[in-house]
């Protein structure tokens, strides 16, 4: 009955009003503290220090938020945010993401201190096509000023080709979410597509970051 009801919820103007224009913005705890254990810090950036040649990802979750405890009642999504890691001149983990307010790149550190559960990630791009996928981080990043939060959650393969043209620096009508983020910058430069292969829900394609999480190898820390 509960299942029932949650495959048709998906599918109301409720729902899509939720996820357009709610949802985004009740990322705030409702009670407790956050429960990630801050001494894993310094295993994830001993990781990427040992291993600096991979592409990096995360997704994590505050299960205590509003957010996500809407968004896992209706579709029992695991996860609720992704992006890119990296470490800085500094020798520090950084991250870079989407937001409501855009695009962020913010220290990991001061971000462990929300979360419940967190995941370091590598994406399974080809040896040869990390540098594209890194061209590509960078150009958003370039611009970011000119890339908003798609609240539509609508994935779209169309920034991909601004991505590659070193001539095109437009990003008007190219908004991207979260794992809209990691999708669109590996797009087509893994050696298996199916890994990157989006959902059809809500009458449009997405890609989640359940499926961020599906997509990637988990590196234990």
């Amino acid at each position: 009955m509960i299942s029932r009801f949650n495959n048709w919820m998906v599918t109301t103007k409720l729902y899509k009003y939720l996820t357009r224009m709610i949802l985004p913005f009740l990322g705030f705890r409702i009670w407790g503290v956050p429960a990630y254990d801050m001494e894993n810090y310094f295993r994830i950036r001993k990781c990427i220090r040992d291993n600096p040649n991979e592409i990096y990802a995360f997704v994590c979750v505050n299960k205590k938020a509003v957010s996500y405890f809407l968004n896992h009642l209706l579709t029992g999504a695991k996860w609720s945010h992704a992006g890119f890691l990296y470490l800085d001149d500094e020798g520090e983990v950084r991250m870079r993401h989407m937001l409501g307010s855009g695009f962020q790149d913010w220290t990991l550190l001061s971000y462990l201190r929300e979360v419940d559960d967190f995941a370091l990630l590598t994406v399974p791009v080809m040896p040869e096509k990390k540098d594209q996928c890194k061209s590509r981080l960078a150009k958003i990043e370039r611009r970011h000023l000119l890339v908003s939060y798609d609240f539509n959650f609508d994935l779209s393969d169309k920034l991909v080709t601004i991505l590659d043209d070193e001539t095109d620096d437009r990003f008007v009508g190219c908004p991207l979410y979260c794992s809209e983020l990691v999708w669109v910058c590996c797009y087509g430069l893994v050696s298996d597509n199916h890994v990157l292969q989006p959902k059809w829900r809500l009458e449009r394609s997405v890609f989640e970051p359940d499926d961020v999480f599906v997509a990637c190898k988990k590196i234990e820390v």
